[in-house]
């Protein structure tokens, strides 16, 4: 059988913020759990385990059965490291692997020159032509990635988008605007969250 394949992504985030870790399984990996744990080389810091009440990541689709993404609050630089989304694939072909990969790195404030993600998620959508345009400005910039997600509720599916954007940052940026706008046609108007770089830059 093919191997499952692992994405991996970096992320740069600002010390105080909250973390957003995503892992959304596709059909070929279900039935599986899958729980989120730092690598430390030699060890394993588990950081969202579903059985585990106490664990430190909080599931942003909760019940899912396909989007195990996390978030992790109040990010501190000793929280820099790999962390992995490793999923246990139930059934004959019992078996574990490691579906995604995050790299992460925490810094007290961003420089100038550095290149920082930033993400933007909706959800609740009862179709799935739902459409992501990022602005810098009023420019339009091209994603990173752009996943359509879909879930089960009591109202039967509902869908959701998450995207990224990489952004070189430089010095004419301080004053400008980054804006995630989202159109779906359930909606009169497009969602539209706006961040200022320059408040980013400072770091809070």
């Amino acid at each position: 059988g093919g191997r499952p394949s692992t994405s991996q992504e970096s992320v740069t985030i600002i010390a105080g913020k909250t973390l957003i870790l995503t892992c959304i399984l596709n059909q070929k990996d279900l039935p599986a759990s899958a729980k989120w744990y730092k690598d430390l080389g030699n060890d394993q810091k588990t950081i969202y385990r579903e059985s585990d009440k106490l664990s430190r990541g909080v599931r942003l689709v909760p019940g899912s059965q396909i989007d195990f993404s996390v978030s992790l609050n109040n990010i501190s630089p000793e929280d820099s490291g790999t962390y992995c989304c490793s999923l246990d694939k139930e059934g004959p072909q019992s078996r574990t692997s490691i579906k995604t990969k995050s790299v992460v790195s925490v810094i007290d404030s961003i420089a100038v020159g550095s290149q920082i993600s930033f993400s933007c998620s909706a959800k609740e959508f009862p179709s799935q032509e739902i459409t992501v345009v990022w602005l810098k400005d009023r420019d339009e910039i091209q994603a990173a990635w752009t996943n359509i997600l879909n879930y089960t509720t009591e109202a039967g599916i509902r869908y959701g988008m998450e995207s990224m954007v990489n952004i070189l940052l430089r010095q004419e940026d301080m004053g400008s605007v980054l804006s995630c706008q989202v159109q779906h046609s359930s909606l009169e108007d497009s969602l539209q969250q706006d961040l200022l770089l320059s408040e980013v830059v400072r770091g809070r």
